[in-house]
């Protein structure tokens, strides 16, 4: 006797028309709905672990200071952010447009953040000028800023530098 499945409180031995198994086998959805894949996802995480993991043992780790939490915090990034284009375009196959509201809050959120962390990385490291006799009043500043950044780190670590 096959299982029996749940469609509308009740078991049956067959899902109706226009309905289908959901990936356990145990109840009926409709055969329209995209089901939810994780396996993807943790198989992009996975291999960021490996990559992170295996980082540590790289010939460029040659003073010991690969981070593997930050790296696959990283990567991890990566595959958050193919994730949420992939829910981008399922949710416009499946046609439910007002539905693309969660991923594109998602996708700007994770955008808006990126830009906010690249603002933040040139005030404290800012990118080399391309002449370096023209320098803005606001540009030496930005240099001198990040000097006094690169002494107290290297004054507190000064056993690694």
């Amino acid at each position: 006797m096959p299982p029996l499945l749940l469609y509308n409180q009740t078991c049956v031995g067959a899902c109706p028309q226009g309905f289908r198994e959901n990936f356990e086998g145990t109840v009926c959805e409709p055969a329209g709905e995209l089901p939810i894949i994780y396996f993807p996802c943790m198989i992009l995480l996975f291999l960021a672990l490996i990559i992170a993991i295996g980082g540590k043992f790289s010939s460029k780790n040659v003073y010991g200071q690969h981070r593997v939490l930050l790296s696959f915090y990283a990567m991890g990034g990566i595959a958050d952010g193919l994730a949420i284009w992939a829910q981008l375009l399922f949710t416009l196959i499946q046609g439910e447009l007002w539905h693309l509201a969660i991923p594109g809050t998602a996708l700007f959120a994770n955008y808006y953040l990126n830009m906010l962390y690249t603002r933040l990385w040139n005030e404290l490291d800012p990118p080399k000028p391309k002449n370096e006799e023209q320098l803005f009043l606001k540009e030496v500043k930005l240099i001198n800023k990040c000097d006094r950044h690169f002494d107290n780190w290297n004054g507190k670590y000064q056993n690694i530098a």
